[in-house]
C-alpha cells in the first residue's frame, strides 16, 4: 500500500502501530521499522495496512470493541455498535440544550454583578466581511443580564418537563 498508514496487521501478532517496535520470529524489531520499510519488506514479513472505519457518533449508539476482516488485502477495523433507543437520543440532546443554556449563563464574569442591571446587552459577532455587528438573533441581544437568566431558567424548565 502506498503512503502512510498508522497501523499494520500481522496474522500471528496482531495490530501494530507503524511506530511501535515489535518481536517476530524472536527479532526484536525496533520503533518506527514498520513505517520506514518498504511495501517489499513489510509483505515479506506478512504485514498487510491497516484501515479503520469512522468511529459511530457515541451519541446515537453504544459502542463497544473492535473486529478487523481482511478485505482486497486490506484489513479493515469496524466498531460494535449498537443503536441507542430514540428516546434516550432525544433526553441526551435536551440535556446538552440545558448544558448549553447553563453555559451561557454561567460561564460570564457578569452574573453576579450584572444581576439588577438595566443595561441593555449586544451581542456581537463577526459576519462574512470579517466586520462585528449586534447579533439580532443571538437571544441575549436586548435583554438586561436579569431577563437573559429568567428567559434560560424558563427555556431549561421547559426542556425539563418535556422530559
Amino acid at each position: 500500500m502506498k503512503g502512510p498508514t498508522m497501523d499494520w496487521h500481522h496474522p500471528s501478532i496482531g495490530l501494530v502501530s507503524a511506530s511501535s517496535g515489535f518481536v517476530l520470529a524472536d527479532i526484536q524489531y525496533p520503533g518506527g521499522w514498520l513505517r520506514q520499510a518498504s511495501d517489499d519488506a513489510r509483505t515479506a514479513l506478512g504485514f498487510i495496512p491497516t484501515r479503520w472505519e469512522a468511529r459511530p457518533d457515541d451519541r446515537l449508539f453504544f459502542v463497544s470493541d473492535t473486529y478487523g476482516t481482511i478485505e482486497d488485502g486490506v484489513y479493515v477495523v469496524r466498531w460494535n455498535a449498537t443503536p441507542r433507543d430514540p428516546k434516550d437520543i432525544a433526553k441526551s440532546v435536551a440535556l446538552a440544550e440545558i448544558d448549553r443554556l447553563e453555559k451561557s449563563i454561567t460561564d460570564r464574569m457578569w452574573r453576579e454583578d450584572a444581576v439588577g442591571s438595566t443595561a441593555l446587552m449586544e451581542i456581537k459577532r463577526q459576519d462574512e466581511n470579517g466586520d462585528w455587528v449586534v447579533d439580532l438573533d443571538d437571544p441575549r441581544t436586548g435583554k438586561t443580564a436579569t431577563q437573559y437568566i429568567a428567559y434560560v431558567n424558563s427555556a431549561i424548565a421547559n426542556i425539563r418537563a418535556g422530559l
